[in-house]
């Protein structure tokens, strides 16, 4: 997640953040969403009410940023991730 929003030890100047393409952004817009989400209420699929709000996982477009490559994440600044912290 940290990843994703630029906020991690590991992310360089090789991560661009919010892909300029509109498809991937809002892929990668989800993904942070969905990861927050599971980072929160774990691997659920079903809607949570938190402080009023109701949040939802986005696990679908969460899968399509993936398939997309991962977008505004640079693989190096990944690989050095999981060297860190196997999965």
């Amino acid at each position: 997640m940290l990843l994703l929003e630029g906020d991690s030890d590991f992310t360089s100047d090789e991560s661009e953040g919010a892909p300029d393409d509109r498809q991937l952004a809002r892929l990668w817009v989800a993904a942070i969403y969905h990861l927050h989400f599971v980072a929160e209420f774990g691997d659920e699929e079903e809607l949570r009410c938190k402080d009023g709000k109701w949040l939802s996982p986005f696990p679908l477009e969460f899968r399509g940023w993936l398939d997309a490559g991962a977008p505004g994440i640079a693989m190096n600044d990944l690989q050095r991730y999981v060297e860190h912290h196997p999965l």
